[in-house]
């Protein structure tokens, strides 16, 4: 085991430190933290180290509010040494716990993950996240990174617009925000985009059709949301839900995902992916408000 993980695909690498004593903890496989015999751990704190030449901006997104703004409230680079950037995160991540149910606090401003944009010379955008989690009520917690965005920005009749890679990453109008960054906007003046010149779907491309009821596509999922990681797929017509209002909508949880885990010891899902389930139900008491899915599998 090592106080160091290294992200390679991604470029980074991170530690982190236990918020009740401030020690560093060991990382194992799939990123599980050994946490101290007898220690109930409230928190962690992350240090991100990144390449001074990488062209990474880091971040976090203010995950509370619909299309939160990106701040560094509880970041400070602290050391530059040997070429790399080294980030603390000074307010700790939170470990909530109600009754039998623990998880890593998420919809926060500064929520349980770090947000990392890597934009290249020839305009080329990743943007990925790095970030700590609990899916089985803290058993174990795990430091884990997962891409949300890859692709190319153009400029564009005066502003700048994304495409996506692959069409199950979606617009780049969600991931908007970090170009109002101030850092990011160094990265913009000494990186040269190409001019757009296509067409508006291929910035937006719609999500591929559904096949048939009891099927849905998978519009977006983060390990990093909910209690055990939640996303939101795209239901059939005939599946609509009718609570106060028609839905298109539909919530899925990990603890619902009738899948075995990753290789990182997590359920996740991938844009564009179609699962099936068996049934709908309310989620929240507001109406209209999307259901979940229940027994959630991926269709090959």
């Amino acid at each position: 085991m090592a106080q160091v993980r290294l992200f390679e695909g991604a470029d980074v690498a991170a530690s982190v430190l236990l918020s009740n004593t401030g020690e560093y903890l060991e990382i194992g496989e799939h990123g599980v933290l050994k946490i101290p015999d007898g220690v109930k751990p409230n928190g962690f704190n992350l240090v991100i180290f990144v390449p001074d030449e990488g062209r990474i901006v880091v971040t976090q997104k203010n995950v509370g509010q619909t299309k939160g703004n990106h701040h560094r409230h509880a970041l400070q680079q602290v050391g530059l040494e040997d070429g790399v950037q080294t980030w603390v995160m000074h307010d700790h991540i939170e470990v909530r716990r109600v009754g039998p149910n623990a998880w890593t606090s998420w919809h926060e401003a500064k929520p349980n993950r770090v947000d990392l944009s890597h934009l290249c010379e020839n305009g080329h955008l990743d943007c990925f996240l790095l970030g700590i989690v609990t899916h089985d009520d803290a058993e174990t917690f795990r430091l884990l990174n997962k891409f949300r965005w890859r692709g190319q920005l153009y400029q564009s009749k005066g502003e700048i617009v994304g495409k996506p890679e692959d069409p199950s990453w979606g617009s780049f109008e969600v991931r908007k925000g970090i170009l109002k960054d101030e850092k990011f906007q160094g990265l913009l003046e000494t990186a040269h985009l190409p001019y757009w010149n296509g067409s508006l779907q291929e910035l937006d491309p719609p999500l591929r059709p559904i096949p048939g009821q009891g099927i849905a596509r998978v519009e977006w999922y983060s390990l990093f949301g909910g209690q055990t990681g939640q996303g939101i797929a795209n239901l059939h017509p005939l599946d609509y839900w009718k609570n106060g209002g028609e839905g298109e909508n539909a919530w899925v949880h990990g603890v619902d995902i009738d899948e075995s885990p990753d290789e990182d010891g997590v359920k996740s899902l991938h844009p564009g992916q179609l699962i099936s389930f068996s049934d709908k139900v309310a989620f929240g008491s507001q109406k209209g408000r999307p259901p979940k899915l229940l027994n959630v599998k991926v269709v090959q």
